[in-house]
């Protein structure tokens, strides 16, 4: 009678001990689903960011360059004005 109470015993033991490894594993699981997804949500906050900085940096450039030509433009006519027409001087001599 001992016998056959240990061994109920050990067989509850057993099935209560294979129920929660596969409850932690089952948890475990779903911490990892978890904390991948964090990570993909970080990656793609991190990817607009950087897509962003591109961005942002691309549009100064091409105002950078349109506010040099403009400059360059508008010294133009006044370089033009600035010069003076050189004449020839013949010395009689």
């Amino acid at each position: 009678m001992d016998k056959i109470i240990r061994d109920v015993m050990t067989v509850s033991l057993k099935k209560r001990d294979e129920e929660r490894m596969k409850k932690n594993a089952e948890e475990l699981v779903d911490d990892l689903k978890k904390n991948a997804e964090k990570e993909k949500e970080e990656s793609v906050k991190e990817e607009e960011k950087v897509t962003t900085e591109v961005v942002d940096k691309a549009v100064t450039e091409k105002h950078q360059i349109k506010e040099e030509k403009k400059k360059e433009a508008d010294q133009k006519p006044t370089a033009e004005k600035a010069e003076v027409p050189t004449t020839e001087v013949k010395h009689l001599n």
